[in-house]
């Protein structure tokens, strides 16, 4: 799905931010997203319900319906409330702890409100549009 096809991606090109929710019903998450394609990508998915994973000590993952495209990304390391996409696995990382940069490891966007709750996530998840 290419982001130019979602009117909703539109909105970060004329200056406006893209936010989204992650949120099981008890914890919830917002992020503001950031210009690249990826991003973009992911935001033209949405609404998503997805089972979210604990990964490691300091992540949570899901998988998008769709794996997100690579070019021009912005790869790197981060701290807690950083959400990521992993192309190698195709999953989207929700982190909760530092975390050092990877090859293929794509930043999406920060948390702005609820970062503290990401390590209490669990089950099923709706990922949708925040206004």
């Amino acid at each position: 799905l290419l982001a130019g096809s979602c009117a909703f991606a539109e909105t970060a090109e004329h200056g406006g931010s893209l936010k989204i929710s992650v949120s099981d019903g008890k914890n919830k998450v917002i992020y503001e997203l950031n210009n690249s394609e990826q991003s973009k990508s992911l935001y033209c998915q949405l609404p998503l319900k997805v089972q979210i994973e604990n990964y490691s000590t300091n992540e949570k993952i899901f998988y998008p319906k769709e794996k997100l495209p690579l070019k021009n990304g912005i790869e790197g390391a981060g701290d807690s409330g950083t959400l990521a996409y992993f192309s190698p696995w195709g999953n989207v990382v929700l982190f909760y702890g530092k975390f050092s940069e990877y090859p293929g490891l794509f930043i999406l966007g920060k948390a702005t409100d609820g970062a503290e709750n990401i390590k209490n996530l669990s089950g099923i998840v709706t990922v949708e549009m925040e206004k």
